[in-house]
């Protein structure tokens, strides 16, 4: 073991006895007050819905009604309705279906995604969309692609050639900002300069059939910090964040 190892070796321990010292210092400012400390029994609520045994999930799979070719939006008519008779049949929930589906399709998207960095693909999609003016819908089911991610490599390669003088991260950032405010619509100036009225309303077509390229919905991991913080306070359980260790 050389010298540098054993130095490392020593920093790493001599922080894990502070963290250890810091926290211990903690709880014992929260029960200064002497009270005293009580044994909790906590009930988990069961899960919602039951895992999918694999068995099911394969059987399932094999059925191919789960994606269709350029479908990447929720399932409605009579597209629901297959799905759901298939459920039945195999004694799943339908929202186990809509569970393995979603996996299905950002995999789908993955695995497809080249199409949108390989440089002669795009500036073909680029031409087609606004020399041909082909919709994004048809364009996503020629390439099996979110149709709201064929709209962001195009506009994050206008935004590119716009942004020229700016370099390395500070271009990436500035760049990203402005693509999300108009993929989002928040900023009407931006929407207006890189977007014709046809465009426009192409990308709003687009969002209602694409629930992989434009997500409105998702939990942060501060909601999920908060959910458990709540979680802790109704069983009247003390804990430390990590901003009250940093502060002491």
């Amino acid at each position: 073991m050389t010298a540098s190892s054993l130095s490392l070796s020593a920093v790493a321990f001599i922080c894990a006895l502070s963290i250890h010292a810091t926290a211990a210092a903690y709880l014992d400012h929260i029960f200064d007050c002497g009270t005293k400390r009580v044994k909790r029994k906590i009930t988990w609520e069961p899960a919602a819905y039951e895992p999918v045994p694999i068995s099911k999930e394969i059987q399932l799979l094999q059925k191919h009604v789960l994606i269709r070719r350029g479908e990447f939006g929720q399932l409605h008519g009579s597209r629901q309705l297959e799905v759901e008779l298939e459920c039945c049949e195999l004694g799943l929930t339908f929202h186990q279906a809509l569970s393995i589906r979603k996996q299905l399709l950002i995999k789908k998207a993955r695995a497809n995604h080249w199409k949108l960095k390989d440089e002669d693909s795009l500036e073909e999609v680029i031409s087609t969309f606004q020399k041909q003016k082909k919709s994004l819908i048809d364009i996503g089911f020629e390439l099996d692609l979110p149709p709201v991610s064929i709209m962001r490599a195009i506009l994050a390669s206008r935004l590119r050639e716009r942004y020229s003088e700016l370099h390395g991260s500070n271009r990436r950032r500035s760049t990203r900002k402005i693509l999300q405010s108009i993929i989002f619509e928040d900023d009407e100036e931006n929407v207006d300069t890189f977007l014709s009225k046809w465009e426009l309303k192409e990308l709003q077509n687009a969002k209602k059939l694409d629930m992989i390229g434009y997500v409105t919905q998702c939990t942060s991991p501060q909601d999920w910090e908060d959910q458990l913080y709540t979680f802790l306070n109704d069983y009247q359980i003390n804990y430390a964040k990590e901003e009250d260790l940093r502060s002491m």
